[in-house]
Parts: structure tokens; sequence; C-alpha cells
């Protein structure tokens, strides 16, 4: 009895450290949330924006003591796949391939087992791109299989019934490894300014404006259209997915058939099926609604690369699909 005592201590004294540290923490963001010098901008919500003109990174700041660590945000896996049901369709399937121009490999035959063989999505040394890049894939898969050449992991994503249409996305978050580096620095006793690691200048606090806000509604937005890990990815039906000003499916109404997750604006009309392609890339009468679908990791598998790949994107072509 005596130990059971002492254990559920211990959890309770755990639990409270936790709390206590969660709370200092989101205390120091607040003293510390302001704009500093080179672009660098910290939240109350314990979040960072920083950069230029031509390079942003954002994340969540955690502090160690009088030191913080501006940890940059990376998704969780490294690949992404989104889908939705044709019911229009009862064989194969669309894929649109997002970010697989560098190591992309993909295995759309095997439904059972983790594949031996994996296939190139683009050729080796790919150039002259022009997007969007989709694959009408004639078989039948109940699975598809994702894998990056510098990564022996497998990413396996089993598909819902009826889903035929589907955007799979690479991020290339592990091809520069500086983002896996933390940006430190030493915060003043006042909470007033910050020095750089390996720097004795003090950067002083000034007070976040709104357009420092608004940024960062903006870039945390466009991120996540551009790079997504929520439930649903929204563009429309040429892939547009409006990345500055975003979509407010709020505006739109279902149609067609029950689950497909086609909406049309409140006052247009909806075009009869069979137009996807037709639609002007910067139109936003239609949009495709499409939900995310979590991948099982396979670790440590061998496999080989088929080199022939799904796409050639070369300076002398236009894109062409060789895979069957």
């Amino acid at each position: 009895m005596k130990n059971k005592s002492k254990i559920i201590s211990c959890l309770l004294g755990i639990m409270l450290m936790t709390i206590f540290t969660s709370c200092s923490n989101a205390q120091n963001t607040k003293q510390i949330a302001g704009e500093y010098e080179n672009g660098l901008y910290i939240y109350e919500d314990g979040t960072f924006l920083a950069g230029g003109m031509n390079s942003v990174v954002f994340g969540t700041v955690e502090f160690e003591g009088d030191v913080i660590n501006l940890i940059k945000h990376r998704p969780k896996y490294k690949f992404a796949l989104y889908g939705r049901k044709e019911n229009s369709r009862v064989y194969g399937n669309t894929i649109m391939f997002e970010g697989f121009e560098d190591n992309g490999l993909v295995n759309l035959l095997e439904n059972n087992n983790p594949p031996t063989l994996v296939q190139r999505v683009f050729n080796k040394n790919a150039n002259c791109f022009d997007w969007p890049f989709f694959y009408d894939n004639g078989e039948d898969c109940k699975t598809i299989y994702f894998a990056d050449e510098s990564d022996k992991q497998l990413y396996k994503f089993e598909l819902p019934k009826d889903y035929r249409d589907f955007v799979a996305f690479r991020f290339n978050f592990e091809d520069d490894p500086n983002l896996n580096e933390p940006i430190v620095a030493t915060v003043s006793k006042d909470f007033n300014s910050i020095s750089f690691y390996g720097s004795d200048k003090k950067i002083n606090k000034k007070p976040l404006t709104q357009e420092a806000l608004e940024a960062k509604k903006m870039v945390f937005s466009m991120n996540e259209r551009a790079y997504p890990e929520g439930k649903y990815y929204y563009c429309n039906p040429a892939y547009n997915i409006f990345e500055e000003q975003g979509i407010d499916i709020s505006q739109y109404e279902e149609f067609g058939y029950k689950g497909e997750g086609a909406f049309h604006l409140k006052g247009s009309e909806a075009y009869p099926k069979g137009e996807r392609f037709e639609n002007d890339y910067h139109d936003n009468a239609i949009i495709y609604r499409y939900e995310k679908i979590d991948p099982k990791i396979v670790e440590k598998t061998k496999y080989s690369i088929k080199e022939k790949s799904i796409f050639i994107s070369e300076c002398e072509d236009t894109q062409v699909d060789v895979a069957k």
C-alpha cells in the first residue's frame, strides 16, 4: 500500500511539474512577444515568424532558463495523401503529384504486402516542369506506397472505398539540413532584448504591430494550403489552391453525388461533369474537397527502384506519361 502511495505521489509530482513548466513557458513567451531586427516576430501564443523577402520560416518558441529555442516547423510525415470519392468512376483513379521532382518514388500495384519494387515519379535530373502533374492510373489499386530514395521507410496509404481522385504530396524538409537546427538566443533579465547564439549584440524588442499580426495569419495560412496537414485540402478542378487569399468554403454549397466533395460558389452555376480541366486555373466557381488519409510507416524495407518514370520532364520535351 505504501509503495502504491509513493507511485501516486510521484505521478502527481510529475504532472504538477509539467503543468508548472507549461505555464511558465507560456508566461515567458508573452513577456518576450514583440518585433525584433532581421524580420523576427515572436507572438504571445508561443509561435514565431522569421525571414525576409525570399525566405520565411516559422515555428514554436521553447524556453530553457534564459535561453530560447526557436523550433522551425516541419511536417510530421514525409508524405501526405488526400482523396475524395468519384462515384461516376468505377475503375482506376487519378493522382496529382506535388513535390516528387527529386527522389520521389511510388508503387501503385501492390495491394497487400510491402512492395519490393518502387517506381520513380519523375526522371532523374528532371527540369522544365509544366505543372500540374496528374496521372490517370488504370489500375484499381487499394493501397498506394510512397518512398524517398534517401530514406528506406515506406509510407503505406490504404485507400477508402470509392475514393478515386487523389492529391499526393512529398515534403522536402529533409533536403535542407538547416531546417533541422533551431535558432538559439539568450533573453535579457528584463525580457526587453535577446542576443543570438554566438553574438553579444543585443537586439531590442519593439511592440507587435497590426501588420505583424496579419503577416503571421497570412504566412501560416499559406503554408497550410501549400503543405497541408489538416483534415481537408481544397482546390479548384485545375488544382489551384488560391494560395494568397485561400478558400472560404462557407461561401459554397455541395452539388453532384453525395459525398464526392464537389462544391460550387453560391449563386454560380455548377458545370456538367466531365469538364474538369476545361475549367480556368483562376476560376473559383468550383471547389473540390479532399480528405486526409493517414499513413502507416513500414520500417527498414528493402526495395529496388524502377528507373522508368511515370513522368519525363526535360527541356526538350513536354510532360510524357511512360508508365504503361
